[in-house]
């Protein structure tokens, strides 16, 4: 077992002194603090205990350092402050580095998103713009910064945004942002509220996000459901939509409409000999043809395969129904060019009316078929619901349905 009184001052220091200097030097995390604790602990314990006289049989440590009690306490304390103060510095270095590796890492993800974001401060002014925001609005970030809100934002609402609905605290809309010398551009915009601890506004935050692709896709998918993809004419939904519409505006004005029902002749012939390529080159050159002849108001729609339907509005009788039949055949008739060829076809076409024929758009679009039917069964161009058909006779030289000229 060790005795102190045998080994002396140095056995004092080794006991006592080494294991606190390596649990020091341990914690100092080889930091430069350590150099500082080695130092003071050279100045406090080491160099007392060398100085004092080997074998001196001291039973107290105080009594090997040549100190009194009070000045060992002193010490100790002394001792004891510093290491308080190495802590609270390690803390501070500790805080100091997580809060800028929390800097850099929002730095770095502000400047790297694609959404623009815009801070501002309790006055609506500018504190911070990351570099999209900076694209979207055309300016420097730098000369953002400072300037009101409202000078270079400008917002036109159109819609709400449906993906995200708006709260008290967070308002989420589609926008179209106005550019000084630049088009339009659609944004998906949210903004949120910056608030103290005390729940004191202290600004607020804005995101905007560029929508071109999302509104380019709703409007395709908006023509797609309202529009026939291969003619660009309206589909079935459209027409039967427009056609309510138009028996409720003609029941008020006590005015007439009409529905023709258009086939083509000659459209499966030419499809079956020349392909589909043919065939649409066709469709989509007849839909052009017709949209020459029609009056302001009416509709012209495509209901599939080779049959389109006319919706005539305000007419002042059969006559004036009959007259517009006529350059609809006219219009169909014109030859269609594709590739080196002249596609031609012509059209059995049926007619009815409100009021008189029918009160309601289904009975009207099914009584307008039956007419076309009955037409081209009976091998002439036009029959009106309720009467016998009759040809529109065409011009001079038209070519055969289903033909085809070089």
């Amino acid at each position: 077992m060790l005795n102190l009184r045998e080994r002396g001052d140095f056995a004092v220091g080794i006991v006592y002194v080494v294991p606190l200097l390596i649990s020091l030097w341990v914690r100092a995390e080889r930091s430069l603090l350590s150099i500082y604790w080695l130092a003071q602990g050279l100045n406090l314990l080491i160099l007392p205990l060398l100085g004092a006289r080997y074998g001196s049989g001291y039973t107290r440590v105080h009594e090997a350092f040549g100190l009194s009690a009070q000045e060992v306490v002193d010490r100790v304390l002394v001792a004891f402050a510093l290491w308080i103060v190495r802590e609270l510095a390690l803390r501070r270095m500790a805080i100091e580095q997580r809060l800028h590796e929390e800097r850099e890492f929002t730095r770095t993800t502000l400047h790297s998103i694609d959404d623009a974001v815009i801070s501002t401060d309790a006055a609506g002014k500018i504190t911070f713009a990351n570099p999209r925001a900076a694209a979207l609005l055309a300016s420097p970030a730098e000369r953002l910064v400072g300037r009101p809100l409202e000078e270079v934002l400008v917002l036109r609402v159109r819609e709400p945004s449906a993906e995200q609905p708006a709260t008290p605290d967070k308002l989420a809309t589609t926008h179209w942002l106005n550019r000084a010398g630049l088009s339009e551009l659609p944004v998906d915009h949210s903004r949120a509220p910056i608030r103290d601890a005390a729940g004191n506004l202290r600004g607020e935050v804005l995101v905007l996000r560029d929508a071109s692709e999302r509104v380019r896709y709703a409007e395709s998918m908006r023509r797609l459901a309202y529009h026939d993809e291969l003619t660009g004419l309206s589909n079935r939904v459209t027409l039967q939509d427009r056609l309510q519409l138009e028996l409720e505006h003609a029941r008020r004005q006590q005015s007439r409409l009409g529905v023709l029902y258009i086939d083509l002749d000659g459209f499966k012939l030419i499809n079956d000999a020349h392909g589909h390529r043919a065939g649409d080159a066709l469709l989509k050159g007849v839909a052009e043809n017709l949209r020459g002849v029609l009056r302001r108001g009416d509709t012209i729609a495509r209901l599939g395969g080779d049959e389109f339907a006319l919706l005539l509005p305000r007419l002042s009788g059969v006559d004036d129904a009959r007259a517009v039949a006529t350059k609809v055949l006219e219009a169909i008739r014109l030859p269609v060019r594709f590739e080196s060829r002249e596609l031609c076809v012509s059209a059995s076409l049926g007619l009815a009316l409100h009021p008189g024929h029918a009160a309601n758009a289904d009975e009207l679009l099914r009584l307008a078929d039956g007419a076309m039917y009955r037409a081209k069964r009976q091998g002439s161009a036009l029959c009106v619901h309720g009467a016998e058909p009759e040809p529109l006779l065409p011009a001079a030289g038209a070519p055969s349905a289903g033909g085809v000229r070089a």
